[in-house]
């Protein structure tokens, strides 16, 4: 006993298959599209962040400062980071920038003396 098979039928339904998969695949990439460029905003980095000094001093406050701006930082390039906050409160050396500023203005202060030193971020302390 042998089943006869319609070869032309099988080719047709394979066909339509295959543009039902297509069409879903690119109705899934066009949604794909569409969540990402209305949905998942990303933040602009927050280049300056401020903080208390003890915070500062510390290698979490110095991670959550280089999370803000969205910058890399290593484990010990964060340690050196503190040690040299930390050298500069205890010894009372004057950092290598300081800016004075009022309170309104502090902001953009802060970010035109971060442009100035080409620094990828700033920790403003009290």
């Amino acid at each position: 006993m042998f089943i006869k098979l319609n070869h032309d039928k099988i080719a047709r339904y394979d066909g339509i298959a295959i543009r039902a998969l297509t069409a879903a695949g690119f109705i899934l990439l066009g949604l794909f599209f569409f969540y990402f460029y209305f949905f998942d905003k990303h933040e602009p980095p927050e280049k300056e962040t401020g903080m208390s000094q003890v915070q500062a001093e510390t290698e979490a406050g110095i991670n959550t400062a280089a999370h803000n701006a969205q910058v890399p930082l290593s484990a010990t390039q964060a340690k050196e980071v503190v040690t040299q906050i930390r050298e500069i409160h205890t010894t009372e050396q004057v950092p290598v920038y300081v800016v004075q500023s009022t309170g309104t203005t502090v902001r953009q202060d802060v970010e035109q003396a971060r442009e100035d030193n080409k620094a990828d971020f700033a920790v403003v302390t009290d």
